[in-house]
């Protein structure tokens, strides 16, 4: 098929998915799709931009026979698709600031952010994973637009599942089991942070998945020191998370560069409410720049009495 076949499939399935009688439909088109245009077209029902993408179609439309039929599809076309490294990312306090950061002023896009999550992942568009329940996905997605993250697949939460932070985390694990299994020859970069149980999904990823882990990085918002994990970087600017992935061999030097010049431009245009957090957010990129032996400048620091500067939670 060419592009524009591939693109008017996934049209048409898309729109059979708000029925009730397009699952055979649905179901025999995929199953009639081989090699390398199966693998196109599930990427192209992931971009019509609300909750019937492939996960929610595989998972919660077909019934059982037909989700075995076309999972097994899948693992057999996928013997010869190239190896993709893919980024799943949690949204509040990862993405953005939201619940548990206490140095960002709410719903700012944390500075590099887009460009670390572009560059970790070139191959194919950010997949985001939120505890959030469906019903507040058009939502988010909204937000998600506002960003510049449009059309991207969110996979959401259940409504009864926000009770715990272990409930969260196991709902989050039951999405990424789903990923692993429509995208069986790609590994996986975790982005998520440490306030609302992307620890808990971290550590049972790397027990259970360890082999198909590119990275694991987790966003440093709660409070106190960080107990640390065989297996996770731990950072506090998206400028200390691209120094973790050079490490791993994600980035070049040059990605680096990218995404600090991003982080520094961010950061120098963000209005704080108040000089301490200015301050804690602009020590954290400053630190970080140390590290990453990159050509841009550090940032001027605004005066705050000592006793008042909002101090970076201690690592």
């Amino acid at each position: 098929m060419s592009d524009t076949e591939l693109q008017a499939q996934a049209v048409r399935l898309h729109e059979l998915a708000a029925t009730d009688d397009g699952r055979g439909p649905i179901a025999d088109a995929l199953l009639a799709t081989d090699g390398n245009e199966l693998r196109e077209l599930l990427a192209t029902l992931d971009t019509q931009g609300d909750h019937r993408d492939v996960e929610w179609i595989v998972y919660q439309y077909l019934d059982s026979d037909q989700r075995t039929a076309v999972l097994g599809h899948i693992a057999e076309a996928s013997g010869t698709w190239p190896e993709c490294v893919r980024v799943v990312v949690d949204a509040d306090d990862t993405l953005f600031s939201a619940i548990n950061d206490s140095v960002y002023p709410r719903g700012v896009l944390y500075p590099g952010v887009l460009e670390f999550v572009a560059l970790c992942g070139r191959c194919a568009p950010a997949i985001v994973v939120t505890a959030r329940p469906e019903v507040l996905e058009d939502r988010l997605r909204r937000r998600l637009d506002g960003y510049g993250l449009v059309d991207v697949a969110v996979l959401s939460g259940r409504l009864g599942q926000l009770s715990t932070y272990d409930a969260m985390a196991a709902r989050k694990a039951v999405n990424l089991e789903h990923l692993m299994a429509l995208h069986p020859r790609d590994r996986f970069v975790l982005i998520g942070d440490d306030g609302q149980g992307d620890v808990m999904l971290a550590r049972q990823a790397i027990a259970q998945w360890g082999d198909r882990l590119a990275g694991v990085f987790i966003h440093h918002v709660a409070q106190g020191p960080v107990t640390p994990v065989d297996g996770i970087a731990y950072f506090r600017s998206y400028l200390e998370a691209a120094v973790a992935a050079q490490r791993l061999e994600l980035m070049r030097r040059s990605d680096v560069q990218t995404v600090a010049r991003s982080a520094r431009d961010g950061l120098a245009s963000l209005q704080f409410d108040t000089p301490a957090r200015e301050r804690a957010a602009k020590v954290e990129f400053n630190q970080a720049l140390e590290l990453a032996d990159v050509r841009v400048k550090p940032l001027p620091l605004p005066k705050a009495p000592p006793d008042v500067v909002l101090q970076p939670s201690a690592m």
